[in-house]
């Protein structure tokens, strides 16, 4: 079976191609900013099926096999791994194939065992543009970008996409150094958790700190609520009349819809799941989409955190 004809494969399942987009203008008009991707640990599996995968795990291909890669918002691309390439999955159980040559120049650490991303800078801007666009991968296959995606510089090869969600979740914010592990572990070890946790909430440092790979401290408070961890955003919402809208979690820089209806809802209602969240949400309701504004959310899920919580008390 030739890589060929697994190609042919996949086009077969491939999505309407709405036209393909010329990456490298629309590069041009980005603002790319060097960052590193968390030290997130990925736990190796043996024989692992793609699309079957949990989350944060990768295994070694051992036949030529077709990986398709479906985020949070959709299918994103297509590949095929060669015997021997890496298939990782991610923090949305999404599938892509890692070239057997370049994983160790991606990821630290050997074969079979567990392994974090390289920690060298990337080159990657944020895409704002008006409308949802196709461009070709360096792979060769079509590859769709969204508003309010990133796009990352892969070398002299060309431009891949990351999803908004699956970006916060594994990447530091564009121009951002991140904290390794033992970093963060030291930083929680000490009194900033009653300092500056006091101003924005404990538990967002924790949070922060958790989804990085570190270990979670002991609450320094002892009077405070044990910490959880952080519970998923909901995508859609169901009021009381049966309508279902999309949820779309807006960041600082994204910009805020016009002539939408503003509205105050309880932050648990956001959240998937049975929780019991304290406080309130601003949401702007805009046809069948509401928009959750971030100001006084406690922004557990943005790689950035940490870096916004050391500019507000000059930590260092």
């Amino acid at each position: 079976m030739t890589t060929q004809f697994m190609r042919n494969y996949i086009d077969l399942i491939n999505e309407a191609d709405s036209g393909v987009a010329d990456i490298g203008q629309i590069a041009a008009s980005l603002k790319f900013l060097p960052t590193t991707k968390l030290a997130r640990k990925y736990q190796f599996v043996a024989n692992g099926v793609p699309g079957r995968m949990p989350a944060m795990t990768y295994t070694v291909a051992a036949q030529e096999q077709p990986v398709v890669t479906v985020t949070s918002d959709g299918k994103e691309t297509q590949n095929v791994a060669a015997v021997n390439d890496i298939i990782m999955s991610g923090p949305s159980q999404e599938n892509y194939v890692v070239k057997a040559a370049k994983f160790p120049k991606l990821y630290q650490g050997a074969v079979g065992k567990t392994v974090i991303p390289e920690q060298s800078p990337r080159l990657v801007a944020l895409y704002r543009g008006p409308q949802a666009v196709t461009f070709t991968a360096p792979w060769g296959e079509s590859m769709i970008l969204k508003p309010g995606d990133y796009l990352v510089k892969d070398g002299d090869a060309g431009y891949y996409r990351i999803a908004r969600v699956e970006y916060d979740q594994t990447y530091n914010a564009p121009g951002k150094q991140g904290m390794t592990e033992q970093e963060l572990d030291e930083l929680t070890r000490r009194d900033f958790l009653r300092g500056a946790g006091a101003a924005i909430g404990g538990a967002a440092l924790a949070s922060v700190a958790g989804s990085a790979g570190a270990r979670v401290p002991l609450n320094p408070d002892p009077n405070a609520p044990p910490y959880r961890a952080p519970t998923p955003k909901a995508r859609q919402y169901k009021d009381k009349d049966g309508t279902i809208y999309d949820v779309k979690w807006l960041h600082r820089d994204d910009p805020v819809p016009k002539g939408g209806r503003q509205v105050t809802m309880p932050l648990k209602s956001l959240y998937s799941g049975n929780v019991d969240l304290p406080g309130n949400a601003t949401v702007i309701v805009s046809g069948d989409t509401l928009y959750v504004l971030p100001e006084g959310l406690d922004e557990t899920a943005t790689p950035d955190a940490l870096a916004r919580i050391e500019e507000l008390v000059k930590y260092k």
